[in-house]
């Protein structure tokens, strides 16, 4: 039967229409489909927010700040911002940065074997890449990066053993445990937090959450783990407590591991065996490229906020205080240097029989790990340390001020003098 002109036109209408919905739809799904179209549509954001730095700012910093290219669309790299904070320690080094008083910047990293970039077969980590895009960012700047990742290690060794790792002089220091730290390291942890919030440069802690063994692998497989499997939770609490920036690898891509595809960003060509090696524990070279695209987007939204508003006096005080008391009751860390190891605690040994002195490293490892190794039954080794525990400064001075408010206290809440007593009454 033929249809009417009447509805002929309209199915003409209806075609036309259905055709542009899935033109329009396509056009938004592939955006994510390869990574020149996540350049395209980041630069289509850059170019507009710095036509608008460029207004209140030099054009070439902000031309400079923008030029990265990220790995991920920016949805899921704000989804990898897991808490802000107020960030007013990067604030205030970018501030000295693009007022030219500050000329030298010192970057460090405290972490393990991710942290060395075992799983990048030799390419730049995390850390690597933030350092190289800063130097591009500030070319006129000094920067200077020291990685004191030591693998195989967690919290317990390094709030004993950072000396050795990272300077205190240090401007942003980023820290990476989640993985090495299991679930029974929240004290260690907060006590490294500490150390680096308290050293006298005062500056811009990041930590770095990568997932926990195996997170987001299929649940039938053995070890796998869900979303909640890690410790990762808990150390958020201390970034809230402390007011410090963290970034998640999980939050930003659990779905893609657990179900190899995101509701968000259902045409991303991105899949989770591409962001971690082949161990599925450390990230591939693509993985901390994606980690640094986090702190790399904290950064350039801090020199947005620098720019378009002053250092207030506020952020200035919040930048150079005191640290709270512990989130954990009196768990302060240790001010002595108690920590012995590689050529140091060789110092140390007073009688040595069966025991030999060799790098113990992985072999596919770059890194050296000095120690002494035995396999004989009934070798021994003699060493002496000092053990003489003392409390810190800091300790001792919550300590007074425990004690001077508890003094206060009953001050105020002692029973008031009993009135005098009443005169005898006048005889008649």
């Amino acid at each position: 039967m033929a249809l009417r002109p009447f509805n002929i036109f309209h199915y003409f209408i209806l075609v036309i229409l259905t055709l542009l919905n899935v033109a329009n739809s396509n056009r938004h799904d592939l955006y994510l489909a390869n990574s020149e179209s996540i350049d395209v549509l980041w630069k289509a954001r850059q170019s507009s927010t710095i036509q608008t730095v460029s207004k209140f700012s030099d054009a070439s910093t902000a031309n400079n700040f923008f030029s990265h290219n990220f790995t991920l669309p920016p949805t899921l790299v704000k989804r990898g911002i897991s808490h802000w904070g107020s960030h007013v320690r990067l604030k205030r080094i970018i501030v000295d940065l693009l007022r030219k008083k500050k000329r030298h910047l010192k970057l460090g990293a405290l972490g393990g074997s991710i942290t060395c970039g075992l799983g990048t077969n030799g390419s730049l980590t995390f850390f690597g890449v933030y350092a190289e895009w800063l130097s591009q960012v500030f070319p006129d700047v000094k920067i200077t990066h020291r990685n004191g990742c030591l693998g195989g290690t967690n919290t317990g060794f390094m709030s004993i053993c950072y000396r050795n790792h990272v300077d205190s002089d240090v401007d942003i220091l980023m820290l990476e445990y989640v993985l090495n730290d299991g679930n029974e390291n929240e004290f260690n942890y907060e006590k490294l937090l500490r150390v680096g919030l308290d050293f006298p440069s005062k500056p811009f802690v990041i930590l770095v959450q990568v997932p926990s063994h195996r997170l987001g692998i299929d649940p039938l497989e053995v070890d796998s783990r869900s979303f909640g499997e890690t410790v990762e939770d808990r150390y958020n609490i201390l970034a809230q407590y402390y007011d410090v920036t963290s970034v998640s690898l999980r939050n930003a891509l659990y779905q893609l591991a657990r179900f190899g595809i995101d509701t968000v960003a259902p045409m991303l060509n991105l899949r989770w065996n591409q962001v971690m090696s082949e161990d599925a524990i450390h990230p591939s070279a693509r993985g901390h490229r994606v980690m640094a695209d986090f702190i790399i987007h904290v950064t350039q939204q801090t020199y947005l906020e620098a720019i378009m508003t002053p250092f207030g006096s506020d952020e200035s005080d919040a930048a150079a205080a005191d640290l709270p008391p512990p989130f954990y009751r009196d768990n302060y860390p240790s001010e002595g240097d108690k920590c012995r190891y590689a050529v140091e605690f060789k110092q140390t040994v007073r009688n040595v029989s069966g025991w030999d002195w060799l790098n113990d490293a992985r072999p596919d490892s770059s890194s050296r790990k000095w120690g002494y190794v035995s396999t004989v039954p009934g070798s021994f080794l003699e060493f002496s340390i000092d053990t003489n525990v003392s409390l810190s400064r800091r300790r001792e001075r919550a300590e007074i001020i425990k004690a001077e408010k508890i003094k206060r206290f009953q001050q105020n809440v002692s029973p008031p003098p009993s009135p005098p007593p009443s005169p005898p009454p006048s005889p008649p």
